[in-house]
């Protein structure tokens, strides 16, 4: 208590040295004047100045203005002079704020005259900050890494120079409020803290503003490499450094030139943030970064299937196969579309814009596998078919199927089972039913026909080592008037 009436009255006795000095000043302007009497708002101020004395005479009612001011307008006003100023700051680290941003109406070579005199918060004891004068005019604030809520420092600057008992003081009022994380990380921080039973008091206040925001997307256990350019639009012109200031659950965040790496902890997977600081003069500028760490998927999934198509003979079609597959663990998957080899003649395949487009022939049905594989050799698969609406040869000529194929495997093909199930419509042939195996009239692409050589005329087929699970070979078949062509399809494991 007593050291608080002592205080009140030191700054009392502060304030009338203050308006002394400041009115003497003011009169030394007017020696050359006659004596005169102004008034200024209600109150009157008489001046008697003999010219080269060094007495002055002033009326009792000036000396009781409590206004303390710089000129005579000031003086009618009943505004604070100082300044009330907010600034963001990231718990653990050091701010600066210019004196000239504290004491805005003074110019800025006054302001630079200024010292601290002394710091006091209402938030104390439990505020985490320490103030001290910096270069170049400036306070340096550095805050502790446990201050996670707002803080309003009371500060009194003095101007240096001045004699004991003439000090000349400066109030002004700072806010600190944390900077804010993004809303997936506020999540993320909140799923930690119930599963570690924290009460996540010492989060940041979810009603904050964030200064800016990114979003990236990186691997479990994967460095990630990001251009600086992408976070700061204006990275090619900054003057001075970008430096990490929170590093989130990244086990390695580097800035490298004009690079960003990232290195997530070992086995985290979700949504963490970092923030970035770029101190350009007296101007930090705090860029915060929203990164959700996805797990490593081994193999490709699908995604989305593709419908059988049924189109008529002519028809004009076009089928999309892009975007079918995903793989967070590749940045890049191959894809083949098999079983449309013996097509070539009507339907075309864009491997680059990952499209199918062709005229219907008259008869066709085919089923088509497109295939993704990654760089470790891991596959997945999407199967459908093509068909033609409607057959009008009266010799069915039926498609057969063979599974369980491996790159390297030899299948015998009978002949007689090729066609067994081949018939000619009654009622449109002679030779009903007596459908014979005629040629082979498109070769395989990704293995090899040849006779069996034992003379029964059968075939054997050897897949080759570019075998991926689809290959196929048709023949013809006749009943002696009408031919078909049927086509045998080989399926991998």
């Amino acid at each position: 208590m007593f050291l608080a009436i002592t205080k009140a009255l030191q700054s009392a006795k502060d304030s009338l040295n203050e308006l002394e000095s400041r009115l003497l000043n003011w009169s030394f302007k007017r020696e050359a004047l006659p004596a005169q009497s102004e008034k200024i708002g209600n109150q009157d101020r008489t001046i008697k100045v003999e010219k080269g004395a060094a007495a002055r005479d002033f009326s009792s009612k000036a000396m009781k203005l409590s206004a303390l001011s710089r000129d005579d307008e000031l003086l009618q006003s009943d505004q604070p002079q100082h300044k009330n100023v907010s600034r963001e700051f990231v718990p653990g680290e050091d701010l600066t704020v210019a004196i000239s941003e504290l004491l805005p109406h003074l110019t800025r070579e006054e302001a630079q005259s200024y010292i601290l005199a002394s710091v006091s918060s209402p938030d104390e004891p439990k505020a985490h900050v320490n103030a001290q004068l910096a270069a170049g005019g400036s306070m340096r604030f550095s805050i502790g890494a446990e201050q996670r809520s707002p803080v309003t420092l009371n500060l009194v600057l003095r101007k240096a120079g001045e004699a004991e008992g003439k000090h000349i003081t400066e109030d002004a009022v700072l806010h600190l409020q944390p900077a804010s994380l993004s809303a997936e990380r506020q999540k993320s921080e909140k799923q930690k803290a119930a599963n570690t039973g924290n009460d996540g008091d010492d989060a940041a206040p979810s009603d904050s503003t964030p200064i800016c925001i990114h979003e990236l997307e990186t691997m479990e256990d994967r460095k990630t490499i990001v251009f600086l350019a992408k976070l700061f639009e204006d990275f090619h012109s900054l003057s001075g450094p970008v430096k990490v200031v929170s590093s989130g659950r990244f086990q390695k965040v580097t800035v490298k030139g004009n690079v960003l790496q990232l290195l997530p902890e070992k086995d985290f997977n979700g949504y963490t943030s970092i923030i970035l600081a770029h101190e350009d003069g007296e101007r930090v500028r705090y860029e915060e970064i929203s990164v959700q760490v996805a797990p490593v998927n081994d193999v490709p999934v699908v995604v989305r299937q593709i419908a059988d198509r049924v189109y008529d003979a002519g028809t004009k079609f076009f089928i999309d196969y892009g975007s079918i597959f995903a793989d967070s663990d590749s940045p890049k998957l191959t894809v083949s579309v098999l079983g449309l080899e013996k097509f070539d003649d009507f339907i075309g395949v864009d491997r680059r814009n990952m499209t199918i487009t062709g005229i219907m022939p008259e008869k066709m049905s085919a089923p088509v596998m497109i295939v993704a594989q990654d760089e470790h050799g891991a596959k997945a698969s999407v199967l459908f078919k093509i068909a033609t609406s409607e057959q009008t040869n009266p010799l069915k000529a039926y498609d057969d199927e063979i599974r369980g194929i491996s790159a390297g495997d030899k299948i015998e093909i009978s002949l007689a089972q090729l066609v067994a199930n081949d018939i000619a419509v009654p009622g449109h042939s002679d030779r009903c039913g007596t459908v014979q195996y005629d040629a082979i009239t498109t070769l395989p692409r990704y293995g090899r026909i040849s006779a069996k050589g034992d003379g029964s005329g059968d075939l054997l087929y050897t897949a080759s080592d570019r075998f991926l699970g689809l290959d196929s070979f048709e023949y013809l078949a006749t009943d002696g008037i009408h031919n078909a062509r049927a086509t045998v399809y080989l399926f991998g494991e």
